[in-house]
């Protein structure tokens, strides 16, 4: 008869092993920072402090012509040549991008010295735009 608690306790333990199916998983935060205050240009991998932006020459597409744009991006450090690679994204009007993974590019930024990255948009639908950059790999 003292088996009689134990095949009730196992019965009881059961469905405490079951996967509980009826919650959602875990979602993500809302981000505080609006879409429209985005920077346009990215510094990644602890860039920030050594990459300024002094302007973007952007060239709006046409029927038959996509946007480019020629970003101007001056090294503050004084030490020593920074590799770095970007890409731009473009974004259709409704801000979604056209290529989800465009190539990277590589640019060698000599202490203090200006350097123009140049993008072109891949088709005609682009109306805005990013760029990142990030330390070369």
């Amino acid at each position: 008869m003292r088996t009689t608690p134990l095949i009730l306790l196992a019965a009881l333990a059961f469905p405490a092993c079951q996967q509980d199916k009826t919650h959602a998983p875990g979602s993500a935060g809302v981000d505080p920072l609006p879409a429209d205050l985005y920077p346009k240009v990215e510094a990644a991998g602890g860039l920030s402090p050594y990459l300024v932006i002094s302007g973007a020459n952007v060239t709006p597409g046409t029927d038959t012509k996509p946007m480019s744009i020629t970003s101007a991006v001056r090294s503050t450090w004084d030490k020593d040549v920074l590799s770095v690679q970007y890409r731009y994204f473009f974004l259709d009007e409704k801000g979604t991008p056209i290529d989800t993974d465009p190539d990277w590019r590589f640019a060698k930024l000599p202490p203090r010295s200006q350097v123009f990255m140049e993008g072109f948009a891949p088709d005609t639908n682009a109306r805005d735009w990013r760029l990142q950059i990030r330390p070369a790999r």
